[in-house]
């Protein structure tokens, strides 16, 4: 076996409350975790998820609310963190990867290339 079925990489940095979810190595028998979200929201195992994190009256919470429990709020990367947290061994490598955000409304008309060029610093 090359990877540790009970390690998940992660890159390090971007986390916002949770787990950085834009990329990760993981073992194949990681992967139904890792990438399983939709099936836990489908099945009530989410609910279940975020009740245990932060009581059961956790579907009424504002994003103000979240701030008492340490957390940034619901974000893709709080709910990240609560399948793999405890579940799995989480590791670290430096970010290799590059964002590129645009304004959609003032920009409809940028290719994507255009809009790589004008924020590529090199």
């Amino acid at each position: 076996r090359w990877l540790d079925p009970e390690m998940i990489w992660i890159p390090d940095g971007e986390d916002h409350g949770g787990l950085n979810d834009r990329h990760a190595v993981l073992n194949r028998a990681a992967a139904e975790h890792y990438m399983g979200g939709w099936a836990t929201v489908s099945d009530g195992t989410a609910l279940k998820l975020i009740q245990e994190a932060v009581g059961p009256g956790a579907v009424r919470l504002t994003v103000e609310d979240w701030g008492a429990f340490g957390m940034d709020g619901m974000s893709t990367e709080v709910f990240l963190a609560l399948r793999l947290v405890g579940r799995f061994k989480i590791a670290r490598f430096p970010p290799t990867y590059f964002v590129v955000c645009t304004n959609g409304h003032a920009r409809k008309n940028i290719t994507i290339v255009e809009r790589w060029q004008e924020t590529a610093v090199f």
